[in-house]
């Protein structure tokens, strides 16, 4: 394949040097002939031995694809017009493009193999265009036939096994070009990538259209693959050609036919496309490809594959190490491993994975209708004598297989002998219980290879060895230059041949002891190592075993190893076997052999006596940093060695090579260590001897490492003195009394602080030190104001050197210290006693100077403003300050001491604004109809009264009123209310709130009533029932001279409410009742009406309601506001319901009446009602004032009383025989 690639590359190099890609065209209906593109290749060169593959074999005509023919053709030419994969505009069909398909009865001219034609679009579709030669007729039935199935079965199968045409033409159509090639039967049609660049056109025999739809697949498969990979191998192009008229078609002969002739011929390459007669290379690749479908996750596996431009094995290689999500997959991600389970696939076709296709069912025998299994080159079921069979010749990539059945129980043993080095192969087998196939890979070892099947007859009882050649060449096409190899010729591909050779193994391997021998390795006259021969045999072929060998002390196993022993043919080969103990003790050995696939020979067992072995002793193999070093300086002692014990084949390496169990090292003066790595040093001069023994598990000692150790002192203190961590070189200036720890952490040399002496002379008459006086504090009391001088000297000696260090130390006088800084806080025209703000630590303070640098009142005491500010200084200790404006003010302050050294710093006071003070009078309670007036009194301590500025906050309706000294102002709204008072200075510094908490109370509604009595307008007699339709009526007011109702009983009255309200201000003129989201809302949420004669209470603003007792009656009107929970108020008013006259005459006559007589009556009657004391009058329209007093209702419409005797009428009928009103009744007929 490199050698491939590498021409691959070349070709596109140097195509892209000639020129650019042609780009895509849309053949025009009228296009020239320069426009035409060429198609590379001329049938006329068609060779069937070379370029012949058959789409359709029957018994009397073989109809083939040209394809070949003009790829190989594209590709002699350098791929001219080559679109690489996935180029920029042939990324494949979108859905959203715009397409310009061809039109039916549109004429145009088309390349074809040789030259060009002149075709008619006979039918056009969404995906294709039918386009027949001009000079022949296809009947419309046939056309319309291939369209539909190619609509409903080609298209979308073939675009979702190998992906969408590229549609480089924008018409979103495949040309189906239709014309006469050659006749009946040798070329059916072709696809030519030399015009892939151009657009999408396959080509069929206008007389081999009974196999129209099986070509157009085949050809359409091409056309998809050679868009996405057109470099690829011929045995990957070609399967899924004819895997695509499969999915199509299904298993037509011609399939069968393929298949079938590689299975009955499996050494025919897979990979190697040599044109075979039989059709095998087509049956191998397809094959191949419905197994990577069938495992790896169908019709999305092969695009992938497709569009993958690695070719042959490496994208078959790529994809199954990628398989679809979801798919049974475990077919390998190798090459070998991918076509080993192909190969038993195709053998076995179980439904066992990977041992199996999944897409099509293969049978035992071959037929011309139905798919065989891999055909056995032999078998072998008689096993009286070794079966053998030599000579199998196969290509590379070919395979063959051997079947072997009848076991007897014995294992099977078989024998692969190939020609060449790189043969591989599987032994496969089944469980008889479970039915299970296991595949044993057989492993090659200089071209021979075998395999054991245990139980065969018993557990297994079905073998096939299988083996195939690896060729290093592999994928190639027909006689190219890659498919030589070492040994052939340039065009010849990789063949080899094969021997396998079968046995039942009818005695099993056998072991025994050969002898024993001792050894003494670590010379210490004690054995310690044991030597254990054994003899091994077998009778196989040859037969790779394992010896397990395990060491045993008091019956228990310490150790094991397997060692691999190859023999056969009953050859005895003898092994040693060597053990050296991990401790002392009786050690017996036992080895079991066991065959090549792990289970162990029967009776094949040997132990030896047990035998006193000695543990052989460790190795040290320690280290050290240095063995000369100065004294007391570290030496790091690394301590290592090694154990060996265990088992061994060869007496080289063991199985423990273990770290020692213990480590003792010796110094040489008389201290030891039983560290593993520890640190040492030696502290006096001299020449010593180390060594380290190591100490194993088993408790041995080895042979001590000894190192001689040279220890000198040559290293010269280097002193120095540090404060602090920090090192003084020369001289250090300190106070009097300033206490300093000195250290001399710094000091250098190779014996330790510890142990050096240290004396520390401090130039001041006092010494102190010692041994390890790594450190002393020390001050100095006497100092001045420029400085005592005193020599600080440190001597230190290591018993070989002694170096000294002389440092300067100055000493001054200490300045007063301050002792106050922090800030101070006043007010305004308040005096502050200042702290006291140094000391002197070494002396006394002789004076103080206190700077004000604005002028200040230094008296004490109360101040004012009128008070005076006129100083500026002080050399009180502690004065007492006070300002008149408000600021952060500095003050500088200088105390001197007794020895003159003075000390300056500066105090910051921050003198607040006084705030002004807030007053108004606080105003008694009241309601909503009080009017408040709220003056301000306020004052400002330390500013100008009339520069104060006013804001007042009236909590109801959240008012603010500013710069006003006084307010007005009437709470609408019954409740608690908050007047509050802020003033602000000139300075802008506001006073504290003040505030009044005032209750306003809330006012009792106000019933207001009327009582009206209902007339008829057009009658002005009383009502019957109240209506709805109030405009009819005429209202009257009766009422007594005390504003009483006065009525007759029976009279309908109407009790009206209209200007009640609440009390409060705020709903004068509102007139709305009840509605409270009524801007007119009057402020009442109930009205109750109590008419005193016992009826129940009415809630409404207006009634009406009729008495039917005289007598007197109070009615109460209660009125409920919705404050809280409501304040309620009523109003009373009388009614007087008028009582009958009392006719008092009981007889008119005193003698006899006679007709025609005149006769006088007379009669008396009593007005009860009169007898009370009082007169009523009528007022009897209410709308109109006639008394002109600006009152309506108080009219009185009558010139006298309507109650007492002069108020009584009279009337009279005189004949109740007549009904003179003819009203019905006889005895009403007033005169």
């Amino acid at each position: 394949m490199q050698v491939r690639t590498s021409i691959f590359l070349t070709m596109l190099m140097v195509a892209a040097t000639l020129g650019p890609i042609v780009a895509p065209q849309a053949i025009a209906q009228n296009q020239s002939n320069a426009e035409i593109p060429e198609i590379i290749g001329d049938i006329e060169d068609f060779d069937v031995a070379i370029h012949g593959k058959p789409y359709i074999m029957t018994e009397n005509e073989t109809i083939y694809s040209a394809t070949r023919l003009h790829k190989m053709a594209w590709a002699d030419a350098g791929y001219p017009n080559l679109v690489l994969p996935f180029a920029n505009n042939h990324n494949g069909k979108s859905t959203t493009k715009a397409c310009t398909p061809m039109t039916e009865g549109q004429t145009l001219t088309v390349p074809i193999s040789g030259g060009t034609l002149s075709v008619e679009v006979a039918k056009s579709t969404t995906n294709a265009a039918y386009l027949v030669e001009s000079t022949s007729t296809v009947p419309s039935s046939t056309i319309n036939n291939l369209a539909s199935t190619w609509t409903s079965t080609i298209h979308p199968t073939n675009t979702q096994y190998f992906g969408n045409e590229p549609d480089v033409d924008n018409n979103c159509q495949v040309q189906i070009v239709i014309y006469t090639i050659d006749g009946p039967a040798n070329i059916g049609g072709y696809f030519s990538p030399g015009i892939a660049n151009s657009q999408e056109a396959i080509y069929v025999d206008i007389d081999d259209l009974t196999w129209a739809n099986t070509i157009f697949a085949h050809e359409f498969q091409h056309l998809l693959h050679n868009a996405r990979d057109p470099f690829e191998y011929l045995w990957v192009d070609e399967g899924n050609a004819d895997m695509a008229a499969y999915l199509c078609f299904g298993a037509t002969n011609t399939i069968i036919g393929h298949a079938n002739a590689w299975a009955q011929f499996p050494e025919t390459s897979v990979r190697w496309w040599n044109q075979s007669d039989n059709g095998a290379d087509y049956g191998a690749g397809f094959l191949f490809m419905l197994f990577l479908s069938s495992k790896l996750g169908g019709g999305q596996a092969i695009q992938s594959l497709v569009a993958d431009t690695a070719t042959g094995g490496a994208g078959v290689v790529n994809l199954a190490n990628n398989p679809i999500p979801g798919s049974p997959g475990n077919i390998g991600t190798t090459m070998p491993d991918i076509f080993a389970n192909f190969t038993i696939a195709t053998l076995l076709d179980d439904s066992q994975n990977p041992f199996g296709l999944d897409n099509i069912d293969m049978y035992q025998n071959c037929g011309n209708s139905q798919f065989c299994r891999m055909q056995i080159t032999d078998s072998n079921s008689n096993w009286g004598s070794v079966w053998q069979r030599q000579g199998d010749d196969l290509y590379g990539w070919g395979v063959r297989a051997y079947k072997f059945t009848g076991g007897t129980g014995s294992p099977l043993n078989v024998m692969v002998q190939a020609s060449e080095t790189d043969f591989a192969g599987r032994l496969v087998y089944k469980n008889i219980a479970t039915g299970t196939w296991t595949a044993e890979p057989l492993i090659f070892n200089g071209g021979v290879a075998t395999g054991l099947v245990t139980d065969f007859g018993n557990v297994s009882d079905e073998a096939y060895v299988i083996t195939w050649y690896e060729s290093l060449v592999d994928d190639c096409d027909y006689a190219q230059a890659n498919c030589g190899w070492p040994g052939g010729g340039s065009s010849i591909y990789p063949t080899g041949t094969v021997d396998v050779y079968a046995t039942l193994i009818s005695q099993p391997a056998t072991i025994r002891q050969d002898g024993m021998r001792m050894h003494d390795r670590d010379n210490d006259t004690l054995d310690d190592t044991m030597e254990w021969i054994l003899e091994v045999n077998s009778t196989a072929f040859w037969e790779t075993l394992d010896i397990k060998v395990q060491a045993f002390n008091n019956n228990t196993l310490y150790d094991e190893i397997d060692i691999p022993i190859g023999v056969g043919q009953g050859n005895p080969l003898n092994r040693s076997v060597w053990f050296t103990p991990p401790w002392d003790g009786d050690w017996q050995l036992y080895a079991r052999l066991f065959d090549q696939v792990g289970n162990p020979v029967e009776n094949a067992a040997v132990l030896t006596l047990a035998t006193t072995t000695h543990n052989m002793a460790p190795v040290a193999t320690g280290s050290l940093s240095s063995n000369t070093s100065q004294t007391w300086l570290p030496i790091q002692f690394n301590g290592a060695g090694y154990d060996i014990w265990g088992l061994s084949s060869d007496n080289q390496t063991y199985t423990h090579n273990a770290s020692p169990a213990g480590y003792i090292w010796d110094f040489g003066d008389g201290v030891q260590s039983w560290l593993r790595t520890p640190s040492r040093a030696y502290t006096s001069v001299g020449e010593y001897n180390s060594s380290l023994r190591v100490t194993d598990v088993g408790g041995k000692h080895s042979i001590p490492q000894n190192w001689s150790m040279n220890i000198t002192d040559t290293i010269m203190p280097t002193v120095k003195i540090s404060v602090g961590g920090q090192e003084v070189m020369s001289e250090m200036v300190l106070l009097t009394t300033q206490r300093v720890m000195f250290e001399a952490y710094m000091t250098d040399d190779n014996v330790p602080d510890e142990y050096l002496d240290f004396q520390w002379d401090w130039g001041d008459g006092t010494s102190e030190g010692g041994v390890g006086y790594i450190e002393a504090p020390h001050d100095w009391d006497n100092g001045s104001a420029n400085g005592t001088i005193y020599s600080l000297v440190l001597t230190v000696s290591d018993g070989v050197f002694v170096v000294n260090k002389t440092l300067n130390i100055i000493i001054l006088n200490r300045i007063p210290r301050q002792i106050y800084d922090l800030p101070m806080e006043v007010d305004t025209l308040t005096p502050l006693p200042l702290p006291t703000m140094f000391t002197d630590d070494d002396g006394t303070i002789t004076s103080w100077q206190w700077i004000f640098y604005e002028d200040v009142n230094l008296d004490g005491g109360e101040l004012t403003k009128l008070s005076v500010f006129d100083q500026n200084g002080s050399t009180d200790e502690n004065p007492t300050p006070a300002w008149l404006t408000p600021g952060q003010k500095s003050i500088t302050i200088i105390a001197t001491d007794n020895d003159g050294n003075q000390t300056m710093a500066i105090l910051y006071v921050t003198v607040n604004n006084q705030r002004p003070v807030a007053l108004f009078d606080r105003p008694d309670d009241g309601d909503t109809n009080t009017s408040y007036m709220f003056q301000s009194h306020s004052w400002d301590p330390d500013g100008e009264n009339g520069n104060l500025s006013t804001i007042w906050t009236i909590s109801e309706g959240n008012i603010t009123i500013t710069n006003q000294t006084s307010v007005m102002h009437t709470f609408t709204t019954p409740g608690t209310h908050v007047v509050e008072l802020i003033v602000i200075d000139e300075r802008g510094l506001a006073s504290l709130p003040k505030a009044y908490i005032i209750e306003i109370s809330n006012p009792l509604p106000i019933p207001m009533m009327t009582i009206y009595e209902a007339l008829y307008g057009t009658t002005g007699n009383p009502i019957d029932v109240p209506g709805e339709d109030e405009s009819n009526y005429n209202w009257r007011h009766t009422f007594t001279d005390s504003g009483d109702i006065f009525v007759a009983p029976g009279r309908w009255l109407k009790f009206n409410s209209s200007g009640s309200r609440d009390g409060d201000s705020q709903y004068e003129g509102m007139d709305i009742p009840l509605d409270q989201n009524d801007p007119q809302w009057n402020g009442i949420v109930e009205y109750t009406w109590d008419f005193g004669d016992g009826s129940p209470l009415v809630n409404s603003p207006n009634v009406w309601h009729t008495y039917t007792t005289p007598g007197l009656y109070t009615i109460t009107l209660t009125l409920r506001d919705g404050f809280g929970t409501g304040d309620v108020n009523q109003t009373t008013r009388k009614v007087f319901v008028a009582s009958a006259p009392e006719i008092v005459t009981s007889k008119l006559f005193d003698d006899a009446v006679y007709s025609e007589g005149e006769y006088l009556m007379s009669g008396s009657a009593i007005d009860h009602d009169g007898t009370i004391g009082f007169d009523a009058w009528w007022d009897d329209n209410v709308f109109v004032d006639s008394d002109g007093n600006g009152i309506y209702d108080d009219d009185h419409d009558v010139a006298e009383s309507i109650v007492g005797q002069l108020a009584l009428v009279f009337s009279w009928d005189l004949d109740d025989r007549i009904d003179v009103d003819s009203d019905g009744d006889n005895t009403n007929d007033w005169v």
